[in-house]
């Protein structure tokens, strides 16, 4: 006799997290919910611009915070994430979004997570954003220039090595090619001499 045990659909993802946000988009990430109650499926997320902007902040900013009040979530919109990350794209410049998320097994959903703020940049935060990445990049741009420049400087010393080395052989094989050759002739000479003394 064969038992099977029956999946349930898990509990509620606890809390998600903000990993990045720009002003399109946000990219979030949560922890597996704590009873997953078998093997999670995927990940549903939940969302709509909130129509006030006004969030009570939780202790760390990048934890989100929970809406003040509920709106009417009539305009929401659906993610969905095969991992416990979802990156969210066609959003609006510094809006708020109201985020929920639910995990789902073979038994079906669970309960979507508490509702969350997240929040796009603005255009001054995207600029200001940029100015403070723009000495990492110039400093990453120099350090490949500084890289290219080494490999080609070094490639050019292998390659006049080489040749320096090709050169020396040659002049080697040449010298000695030489030297045989007037020793073939001063004994030519000496025979020659020898052969006039017999006569």
């Amino acid at each position: 006799m064969h038992m099977f045990r029956l999946e349930a659909a898990p509990s509620t993802v606890p809390i998600m997290h903000q990993v990045s946000a720009s002003m399109r988009s946000i990219t979030l990430s949560w922890p597996q919910p704590e009873q997953p109650n078998g093997i999670i499926l995927d990940y549903e997320i939940r969302y709509y611009e909130k129509v006030s902007r006004i969030c009570i902040p939780e202790i760390s900013s990048t934890l989100g915070s929970r809406p003040a009040t509920d709106h009417s979530e009539y305009n929401s919109s659906m993610a969905k994430s095969q991992t416990n990350t979802a990156r969210i794209d066609g959003l609006r410049p510094g809006m708020v979004y109201v985020v929920q998320v639910r995990a789902r097994t073979v038994a079906g959903y669970g309960k979507y997570s508490g509702k969350m703020c997240f929040q796009t940049l603005t255009d001054d935060d995207y600029k200001s954003e940029l100015r403070e990445q723009l000495p990492l990049i110039a400093g990453s741009a120099a350090a490949g220039v500084v890289f290219i420049v080494s490999l080609v400087a070094i490639s050019i010393v292998c390659s006049r090595k080489r040749a320096y080395s090709k050169e020396a052989v040659y002049s080697d094989k040449l010298q000695h090619y030489s030297t045989g050759r007037e020793c073939k002739l001063s004994s030519c000479k000496k025979q020659q001499t020898s052969l006039y003394n017999l006569y």
